[in-house]
């Protein structure tokens, strides 16, 4: 096998390097710290009696939907490689969305996407092509979150007692954000390229920026209505997921809401203050979950069984599956 061109970004530390990522570590640290403060406030009698009520034929329609939620996003992704001339079979597609899926939840970092990355370049040799596809993935996912993230805030606004000084806010964070996007589009994706990529790879796409945003955005056109149909319905499925969490520990949250939920918790989760949303989500569902009548504990159970339970361990089960009967390499 051909040596692999991409590689982690060897950091040659300097002082300069050193006060931004103990800044990075101390931001980061506000997460760990909601979560150890939420810990800390949970009665844990309350919560036993929560949890060992769970009805577990919910929790295994959850883990069904989980699956078919991946089929579809691998489907997605596919297609758009398909759209590039990059020919994968929807085995393989599945197998290893499914392993980034998971080092994308454990890591704060950009593990997921390297993973596909490195798993395509025994399919094409073009990293404009690769990236493209992998970049294209992501956006369709982040399009769609915000703008029904944004639409959850102006109801939330609208339906919970935060104060009517929500809704000027959220306004002109929505108005911001989309003159920023329509101005300074090509500086966003380069943002996310930063985010998504290491040093040593943002720097050989930059030399070739404008090839890239050629091949970015004349793929962008053509697979532009089958991208949001697939993530449209992957969020469908996303809250039905959510759903029959709901009903397996017993609640009673209407299905706006649960939408509402998920958006403003995935939106939050986007912040780099935690590792992997650990503290932020469980936050958010404790704090709208309330304008419910729901309690903290059954808040919390929420979000432990739908980001842990869930997202992690079934998953985990699936990629080590996966990864096991298929022992395919992905060479770092």
């Amino acid at each position: 096998m051909a040596k692999n061109t991409f590689c982690y970004y060897k950091t040659s530390w300097s002082s300069n390097q050193e006060i931004p990522s103990i800044i990075k570590y101390i931001v980061r640290a506000i997460g760990l710290s909601l979560f150890v403060y939420i810990v800390n406030i949970i009665d844990y009698s309350i919560l036993n009696a929560i949890t060992s009520k769970i009805k577990w034929h919910y929790l295994g329609i959850a883990a069904f939907f989980l699956f078919i939620q991946i089929l579809v996003k691998s489907q997605r992704w596919r297609s758009i490689n398909k759209t590039l001339d990059i020919r994968i079979p929807f085995s393989s597609t599945i197998k290893v969305s499914t392993i980034a899926g998971l080092l994308g939840s454990l890591t704060p970092g950009r593990l997921g996407e390297l993973v596909k990355v490195r798993f395509i370049k025994n399919y094409s040799t073009s990293q404009i092509s690769i990236w493209t596809g992998v970049i294209l993935d992501r956006i369709f996912d982040l399009i769609v979150l915000f703008i029904i993230g944004i639409i959850s805030l102006f109801l939330l606004a609208q339906f919970v007692s935060f104060g009517s000084n929500l809704t000027i806010v959220i306004m002109i964070i929505f108005l911001t954000i989309l003159i920023i996007f329509s101005r300074h589009f090509e500086n966003v994706i380069l943002m996310i390229l930063k985010i998504l990529v290491s040093n040593e790879i943002l720097f050989s796409i930059k030399s070739r920026y404008q090839e890239f945003l050629n091949r970015f955005f004349l793929t962008f056109k053509k697979v532009f209505f089958q991208g949001f149909i697939y993530t449209g319905i992957s969020f469908i499925i996303q809250c039905l997921l959510s759903l029959s969490i709901v009903y397996s520990i017993g609640l009673q949250v209407p299905l706006y809401f649960i939408v509402i939920l998920i958006s403003v918790s995935a939106l939050v989760s986007l912040l780099p203050i935690s590792v992997g949303g650990f503290g932020t989500r469980e936050g958010i569902y404790i704090l709208l979950l309330s304008q419910q009548g729901i309690s903290k504990e059954a808040a919390l159970a929420f979000a432990f069984i739908d980001g842990v339970i869930i997202c992690i361990l079934f998953q985990g089960i699936l990629a080590f599956t996966f990864w096991a009967t298929n022992r395919f390499t992905i060479e770092f």
